[in-house]
């Protein structure tokens, strides 16, 4: 978004006797001189350079905001803008005169400097920015008593600290021109969470809020392009109030709702049953698709990165089913119950197509102790970031985890495959399985999952029936029933990484693992380095190599090492 652009009048021991036509009016540049005569405009040659202020002067004055990064954290911002100032007389003056390179008002910065900023900014917008880095005693009373006579042409709120009675009074004055709010609580008994009363005002754009709540009805809660939401524990909002708030910001670009409490919507057709386990996430309503009616879809064409981190499930679900989002790059998803991708739900499927199809590669991580399944790219964001916007880098990737439980887990696996269909998925897949009590992975699923490239099992979990399934070939026929070739499960599998496991079958894993490497790939285990050709002869067909094997760890046996 662009800043408003105020000149004022420059105290008199700043002036400076540029090209400035007038104290209060537009800054006006050196025009060109024209060596053509009146009435023609000179044609230059293609080599000539013109000089930066020659552009119009809100051209110009644009350039130098865009040179002072947005991300520069508050207490750099004018140090940033006095470098300007050392270029030329005509930079220095155009700095000094014009209010929007002095709109941020700083608490932990100077007061000489609040002083300066409120004298060479005396009508323009203000962003204010109050919070007690380092120092647990600043008087961030003292600083808003003296920001708030100012708080019409506050642009910008951005607190952290102690909510006070006074801070609080203070920040529901009249902020008719605000349209950025960013407060995070400071935790501990002593700050308790409050509620901030919102005056009537223009709509917010960037809404960040930690630890406190908000009018959720307000009509300021529209046309939002940023909505962080986090550790709100009593006063969240409900799932309607969260789908008006959406479908009325269909610029939104960002949203991150983490750690929302315990408190739900109070729909009739909500389920207020907890599931097992520490987090005790909500299962989905029963009669989900009467729930789902009620709401309609959600278009957000322009959203890049949704997280959803220990949230209502009933605010999840309703989110992951009724979002669009064509351009989504980033999804994280902390917990998904299976029962959620049982429904086979078409718009989540796209939702997460969007950042798989952005991302480079994918692993799934499945940990036997847990019942999780995680769907993850193997690069680019993992963690839900805690951060003001104003300095979180964008990143795509995706961090989805499902929640597979104990039973039934043949229905589960089997949604999971149609899942992972659904996304067309093109790209390689590592698979990681840890673990050693729980349900174990059925490897007959990987019958259906020809993408997995890279298997690897941590400590501790038994990989005997994994590498059986893998010793044994899919037998293709043809029409008259024939032995046509031998296939094979996961027929581009080019690193496996196995860790000990416990012996539970009658082999011993040297004998599986020889097994595998014999019949698959025609090899010999006991010996450290072979040269394996394409198309091996094996039994009555053909086997198609992978390129390579990189990688086999096992403590009792040699690293292997295979070469086209």
């Amino acid at each position: 978004y662009s800043r408003a652009i105020t000149l004022v009048s420059p105290p008199p021991d700043l002036e400076e006797n540029g090209n400035m036509t007038s104290s209060t009016g537009p800054v006006s540049p050196p025009q060109a001189s024209s060596k053509s005569g009146a009435g023609t405009s000179p044609t230059p040659p293609p080599t000539t350079v013109f000089p930066i202020q020659d552009l119009p002067a809100e051209l110009f004055i644009q350039i130098l905001l865009l040179s002072i990064n947005r991300n520069t954290s508050s207490g750099d911002i004018y140090r940033h803008v006095l470098r300007l100032t050392l270029v030329s007389k005509f930079w220095r003056t155009t700095v000094m005169n014009c209010s929007s390179f002095w709109s941020r008002l700083v608490q932990y910065l100077p007061p000489e400097t609040w002083d300066k900023v409120l004298k060479r900014n005396p009508e323009g917008p203000l962003e204010v920015t109050c919070m007690n880095y380092n120092n647990p005693n600043a008087d961030l009373e003292g600083f808003l008593a003296l920001a708030a006579p100012h708080s019409e042409r506050w642009s910008g709120m951005w607190f952290r600290g102690m909510l006070t009675d006074k801070v609080l009074a203070y920040m529901e004055l009249p902020t008719t021109q605000m349209t950025e709010l960013g407060i995070c609580r400071s935790r501990g008994m002593q700050s308790p969470e409050r509620r901030i009363k919102l005056s009537d005002g223009a709509r917010l754009k960037y809404v960040d809020v930690d630890g406190m709540s908000l009018p959720w009805d307000t009509p300021r809660l529209a046309g939002l392009r940023v909505v962080q939401l986090s550790g709100i524990r009593d006063d969240i909002p409900t799932v309607s109030q969260i789908v008006t708030m959406l479908q009325a910001s269909p610029q939104l670009w960002w949203l991150l709702l983490s750690y929302l409490g315990t408190k739900y919507d109070d729909d009739s057709d909500s389920d207020t049953t907890n599931s097992e386990g520490p987090l005790q996430h909500r299962i989905p309503p029963r009669d989900w698709t009467t729930y789902k009616s009620k709401i309609s879809r959600i278009n957000l064409p322009n959203l890049s990165t949704m997280m959803l981190d220990h949230i209502p499930d009933d605010m999840k679900y309703v989110l992951l089913t009724s979002i669009e989002a064509p351009n989504c790059e980033c999804l994280a998803v902390d917990s998904i119950n299976i029962s959620f991708i049982q429904l086979r739900n078409r718009s989540f499927s796209t939702l997460l197509s969007s950042p798989i199809r952005h991302s480079t590669h994918m692993s799934l991580l499945y940990s036997r102790i847990t019942g999780y399944l995680c769907i993850h790219s193997a690069s680019g964001r993992s963690e839900i970031p805690n951060d003001w916007i104003n300095y979180i880098e964008e990143s795509p990737g995706f961090d989805v985890v499902v929640n597979m439980g104990r039973t039934n887990l043949g229905t589960a696996w089997a949604s999971i495959t149609d899942l992972l269909k659904s996304v067309g998925i093109k790209k390689p897949v590592d698979l990681k399985l840890i673990g050693s009590d729980g349900p174990n992975f059925p490897p007959e699923i990987l019958g259906d999952w020809p993408f997995i490239t890279g298997i690897e099992t941590g400590d501790h979990y038994n990989a005997e029936s994994l590498l059986e399934y893998l010793s044994k070939p899919k037998i293709a026929q043809n029409s008259d029933g024939e032995t046509k070739s031998l296939e094979w499960h996961c027929p581009d599998l080019d690193k496996l990484i196995l860790g000990n496991w416990t012996r539970g079958g009658d082999l011993p894993p040297q004998d599986i693992l020889e097994q595998l490497f014999q019949v698959r790939y025609g090899l010999d285990i006991t010996m450290k380095t072979q040269t394996v050709k394409k198309n091996t002869p094996l039994q009555e067909g053909k086997l198609v190599l992978p390129s390579k094997i990189s990688q086999f760890v096992l403590d009792d046996f040699p690293v292997l090492e295979y070469v086209d």
